[in-house]
């Protein structure tokens, strides 16, 4: 357990463990019971019905296709504790699957470099480079709203200003554009620069060719979600 501060001074022994024995399971439970806490407890101080009202109201589209009252009633049962609490569990459990994925394709990528590192130790090196970052949003955001007057104002995809595209408006603003300003952000590039440095550290490759890797595999992702964002309007 020691190992969940050590990583925040010095990630290069706690990716020496994950070396020698894989070293998965604290991080990735812990970031996905983190992740799940603040979920709900977002949901809960800004009210998940406002998170629902303001979706519709951004997406009109899907506003028109229901009548006012039933719109009304979606609004109302979206912020039912079973609902609220569902969704933070999946928010938990989606974080773990996602380390999961991104674990096994960096797996196939550094195979075709003839690097055979074992899953659990790609795994490893995933969860904890995924931890300090998902503890600092975690902490920035409770203190966003506990020092905001009204927080039921604020939008839970734009509570923390540590990308581009929260200083943009959404609503003059470019599809793409907006989801590639929200792409660059600081806590993301933090997370991929220590998670090429945990490979480097785990597998033997030199941190440029870790780093290499890493970063193909964000910028895909950052034009799949611009590409879709294009596409439906999300």
């Amino acid at each position: 357990m020691a190992s969940l501060i050590q990583i925040f001074y010095d990630p290069a022994a706690v990716f020496a463990k994950v070396r020698e024995r894989g070293f998965w399971a604290v991080p990735l439970i812990v970031t996905a019971l983190i992740t799940m806490i603040f979920a709900f407890y977002i949901t809960r101080t800004i009210g998940m019905d406002n998170v629902t009202r303001r979706f519709f109201e951004q997406h009109p589209s899907f506003a028109s296709q229901l009548p006012p009252d039933k719109l009304e009633q979606a609004i109302q049962q979206s912020a039912s504790p079973t609902r609220v609490a569902i969704g933070a569990v999946t928010g938990g459990a989606m974080t773990a699957i996602l380390s999961l994925i991104i674990a096994a394709i960096l797996m196939v990528m550094l195979s075709i470099m003839d690097r055979k590192p074992k899953l659990p130790q790609m795994l490893g090196t995933v969860a904890w480079a995924s931890f300090p970052f998902a503890v600092i949003a975690c902490v920035m955001g409770v203190l966003i709203l506990l020092v905001t007057k009204d927080p039921t104002e604020l939008d839970p995809a734009t509570l923390l200003a540590t990308n581009v595209g929260a200083f943009l408006d959404k609503n003059t603003t470019g599809k793409f554009m907006y989801s590639l300003a929200g792409s660059f952000d600081v806590l993301v590039i933090g997370k991929v620069l220590l998670l090429s440095f945990g490979m480097a550290k785990v597998t033997g490759i030199g941190f440029a060719r870790a780093l290499t890797l890493v970063g193909s595999l964000w910028l895909v992702w950052v034009l799949l979600r611009g590409g879709f964002a294009t596409a439906t309007g999300f």
